[in-house]
């Protein structure tokens, strides 16, 4: 370790006496290194040279192995998923179960599915589909539906429908582009 602070510091006066560079890029560059030692990944001196990257393989230093896979430290959100497909579902209004009855719902629903056979069968069942979403929705009251939570126990259970009528678990997401209570 005190090797290469020395180097560090030979790199940053030859930087500085060059015009450029300075104590910021060596420490973006130290902390880097740091960084991916500490996830197990190799370090930049033994990373071929890119197009952003001067620096070559040191001596007897082996090039670190291309891997598909991301870094430990990297959201989830960034992982690959599986491919799906998009359904559109026309909107449907009905009247809410309210005591009063003078509530209604307008709702409009994007349909995840996990392949492009379970759109095109969602497209061949629509009666069944807007039959089963209408009666669904008709059973609900306004309390139930005003909340975030209420929302989202509509979403799993018109996929539970959907999938049921599909006859397969192929519904992965419920996504609403029009949700209007009245």
């Amino acid at each position: 370790p005190r090797q290469r602070d020395q180097y560090d510091i030979q790199r940053r006066d030859k930087a500085r006496l060059a015009g450029g560079g300075g104590l910021q890029p060596l420490l973006l560059e130290v902390t880097g290194h740091r960084q991916r030692r500490a996830a197990g990944q190799a370090p930049y001196h033994q990373i071929p040279a890119g197009p952003h990257r001067s620096r070559r393989p040191g001596p007897g230093a082996k090039e670190a192995p291309q891997s598909a896979q991301p870094a430990q430290n990297q959201p989830v959100t960034d992982m690959p998923r599986p491919a799906t497909s998009m359904a559109t579902l026309p909107s449907v209004m009905v009247n809410l179960a309210d005591a009063a009855g003078d509530r209604y719902l307008r709702v409009g629903m994007e349909v995840e599915v996990s392949t492009p056979d379970a759109v095109r069968e969602l497209d061949a069942l629509a009666p069944k589909v807007r039959d089963a979403i209408i009666i669904l929705l008709s059973g609900k009251t306004y309390t139930a539906l005003s909340s975030a939570e209420g929302k989202m126990a509509l979403k799993n259970e018109v996929a539970a429908r959907l999938n049921q009528i599909l006859g397969t678990p192929r519904v992965v997401r419920i996504y609403f582009t029009e949700f209007v209570v009245q």
